[in-house]
């Protein structure tokens, strides 16, 4: 992100003086719209095909921000009350999405790299995690609880397959494997 506002940093864009009550706030150029008392910033950039869009508020901590280079698209959304951050990125054919709070703990990503799948949804109130992964034709998928003590996951290599439940409280294990054409239940 520092990467981008120093894009816009070496621009030219019309000054504006620094009085005692702003002095808090970076130099980056304050253009379009800024209002102090509200603290609000918003400035819209566009240089050839590259597109650079920033709203930002103090009060109640919300940063929103869109940046495009190329075919590469960034998009950003940040709150601080409660804490929230949703971030979506794509690289040529790669994507990252991401989701996370603080309060009650939840984080939410997915990404791809060329096949390759990682999708993830992680709580920690209550202790849950769920996890999904591709890389060519491997699979695996867990899921995990913490409160009850339940572990599930599934796993593919090639032909071969191995699948496993598990619960702590009452103790109950069940596993299932196979490799090429053997199985063992």
């Amino acid at each position: 992100m520092v990467a981008l506002f120093r894009i816009v940093r070496f621009t030219s864009f019309r000054k504006e003086s620094i009085t005692h009550s702003d002095r808090h706030l970076p130099e980056e150029p304050r253009l379009n719209n800024f209002d102090n008392s509200k603290n609000t910033y918003d400035t819209f950039f566009t240089h050839g095909r590259d597109t650079y869009d920033a709203f930002f508020t103090h009060g109640r901590n919300t940063y929103d921000a869109f940046f495009t280079h190329g075919r590469d698209t960034y998009d950003a959304f940040f709150t601080h009350g409660r804490d929230t951050y949703d971030a979506f990125f794509t690289h040529g054919r790669d994507t990252y999405d991401a989701f996370f709070t603080h309060g009650r703990d939840t984080y939410d990503a997915f990404f791809t790299h060329g096949r390759d799948t990682y999708d993830a949804f992680f709580t920690h109130g209550r202790d849950t995690y769920d996890a999904f992964f591709t890389h060519g034709r491997d699979t695996y998928d867990a899921f995990f609880t913490h409160g009850r003590d339940t572990y599930d996951a599934f796993f593919t290599h090639g032909r071969d397959t191995y699948d496993a439940f598990f619960t702590h409280g009452r103790d109950t294990y069940d596993a299932f494997f196979t490799h090429g054409r053997v199985s063992t239940p």
